[in-house]
């Protein structure tokens, strides 16, 4: 883009000194209403994996016109922007902003979803594009976003500032606006982040169709997709609506907002983490770095139940990663893995590290060769163990986008190719 605004200069707020962190988690919790303001991050599990962090605080100073710091009382390895796409793709960048990301922002067509946006979270900076939505037409979103790359450029500044490590766009691939402007959008935020200063590290969060919602949201996605993959967005997480009936026995009007809450929380808790310094292993910001810029991530949460011997705590690594809604790949085209050990200090007391280590290693033997795992053991206040996982580098969902390959009617022998993937 020719001629781009200068972005102004930015005071920088005051933050508490630096203190060390003891990550607590609880046992079962109650998800709190809407209205109710709350310290608790609940992964979404009905087990009662919840992670419970500091209260807010509100005593940074905003400067009128300045993109606010993230309202959390403790720090984060990165500062991440997320900007929404379509009605779906604002409610997903609205779950980060409703546990306390402030670099969010909306880009939407009909005025009645901005309002929606508006009345929950009157401070999330919009774009309306004025089209009234796109009726699931890909080309007619694709249409309404040219022309409109000052007013996105505009938005940026107003919302991710100048020091945001990472812009995530989140959109459905199914409708109209999300899939036909993701990639306009993606390219204007990574000539946006080189503006500022900051390497173009530009990902994205996407939600793949039910196979009930028909040829044309199957044909927009993998129309989407095969554009995206030629992007190389770091990270990429994969959302599959397919999965969300199966895994959220919740009514229709919550169904959605807890499978964004779960995807939100889990990636924040890798985030929060990895700031923390550990007395016993750290997994820290490089480290997550290193997975965020690897591509496709996938990440999962589990209570270790039984820590009896080294299989038990291998074997609920694995079965974790099947308990969220990200689409299922084949964990084994992972390049990296970071895998956080979450206990009491009486519980790490009784768990042998090789008992640790075996859950490392059958991570390296799940990679495979050449295959790099990061690890983290850190205290915390629940009376069992919890592990964290994130596998990156992975290959696309192949046998998901089969069966929306066969429902947009595009033939097998031509999907790999189609979509720029191996399939051998």
């Amino acid at each position: 883009m020719a001629d781009k605004k200068p972005v102004p200069k930015k005071k920088v707020a005051k933050k508490k000194p630096a203190e060390e962190v003891t990550v607590e988690v609880d046992d079962i919790l109650s998800v709190p209403e809407e209205d109710t303001p709350s310290a608790d991050i609940s992964t979404g599990f009905d087990d009662g994996l919840d992670i419970d962090i500091p209260d807010f605080t509100d005593d940074t100073e905003v400067v009128l016109g300045d993109v606010p710091d993230d309202d959390f009382a403790y720090d984060v390895a990165y500062n991440m922007a997320f900007v929404g796409l379509g009605q779906a793709g604002s409610r997903i960048a609205s779950t980060f902003y409703k546990i306390g990301y402030r670099r969010v922002s909306v880009i939407d067509g009909p005025i009645q979803d901005l309002a929606d946006v508006t009345r929950q979270f009157p401070d999330i900076p919009q774009l309306n594009l004025g089209t009234g939505g796109a009726g699931k037409d890909i080309s007619f979103g694709e249409a309404s976003v040219e022309g409109k790359e000052e007013q996105i450029w505009d938005l940026f500044t107003q919302s991710v500032g100048t020091k945001a490590d990472y812009i995530l766009i989140c959109a459905s691939l199914g409708g109209g606006t999300g899939s036909g402007a993701i990639v306009k959008v993606m390219e204007i935020a990574r000539e946006y982040m080189e503006h500022i200063g900051r390497p173009p590290r530009v990902g994205c969060i996407i939600a793949l169709p039910m196979t009930g919602e028909g040829q044309r949201f199957a044909k927009n996605c993998l129309t989407t997709f095969n554009k995206l993959m030629t992007l190389n967005p770091s990270p990429m997480i994969i959302i599959d609506n397919q999965r969300i009936q199966d895994l959220f026995k919740v009514g229709v009007t919550q169904i959605y907002d807890k499978c964004n809450s779960q995807t939100a929380r889990l990636f924040h808790l890798f985030n929060q983490l990895a700031a923390q310094r550990s007395q016993f292993i750290t997994f820290d910001r490089s480290e997550l770095a290193s997975l965020l810029d690897k591509g496709l991530v996938v990440f999962g949460a589990s209570p270790i139940k039984k820590f009896t011997s080294a299989a038990d705590v291998a074997g609920e690594i694995r079965n974790q990663l099947e308990k969220t809604a990200l689409a299922q790949v084949d964990l084994k085209s992972g390049q990296e893995a970071g895998c956080i050990f979450v206990g009491s200090e009486p519980t790490l007391d009784q768990v042998p590290m090789d008992f640790f280590a075996g859950g490392f290693d059958m991570l390296n033997r799940l990679l495979g060769d050449n295959s790099v795992v990061h690890r983290g053991i850190y205290k915390g206040s629940s009376p069992d163990l919890r592990c964290f996982t994130m596998l990156a580098g992975l290959d696309p969902p192949i046998a998901r986008l089969k069966e929306l390959g066969a429902i947009a009617k595009v033939p097998v022998s031509k999907l790999a190719s189609y979509l720029g993937v191996d399939d051998s």
